[in-house]
């Protein structure tokens, strides 16, 4: 068994509670068109609460778990567990923590994720690249605009 960790943060010019209403919220109107596993998936959903599900809706009662809900603190803080299946590199566990915080007229956004399993480097860079493209790529731009990218990120 392996571990892999990895830390984001991105200012984002915007009070918490915005932040907080996109990420939770919002979700399906910045959400990179590409990070579907699906092509046709509807939405993309976030139950913020805890026990609260972030999956993809397919429609029709399918779709696909991402993680369940393990701690809320509104416009602070969004725990998650997750899996990553052997499509992706896994078998593996996933705990990925949002927190947010006020920093002058703005907030940062903290990531901090663990995963253990079946992980090397290559996953823990795909992940961090990953995040990165979500959130400082689109959730801030939708966020800082109102408005999803004009263009999506390049992967």
């Amino acid at each position: 068994m392996n571990l892999i960790e990895h830390t984001l943060e991105i200012g984002i010019a915007a009070p918490p509670p915005r932040v907080w209403k996109a990420l939770t919220g919002q979700v399906s109107s910045w959400w990179h068109p590409r990070f579907f596993t699906r092509e046709g998936a509807l939405a993309f959903v976030v139950e913020p609460h805890v026990g609260g599900r972030l999956y993809e809706d397919w429609g029709d009662g399918t779709g696909l778990l991402w993680y369940t809900v393990a701690g809320v603190t509104e416009n602070e803080l969004l725990q998650l567990w997750g899996d990553i299946d052997s499509r992706h590199g896994g078998p593996a566990r996933l705990h990925t923590t949002f927190r947010l915080r006020a920093e002058g007229n703005g907030s940062v956004l903290r990531l901090e994720e663990c995963a253990f399993g079946k992980v090397d480097e290559k996953l823990r860079k795909s992940l961090e690249k990953g995040w990165r493209i979500l959130i400082d790529g689109c959730l801030k731009v939708f966020v800082e605009t109102g408005k999803p990218p004009r263009e999506w990120p390049a992967f």
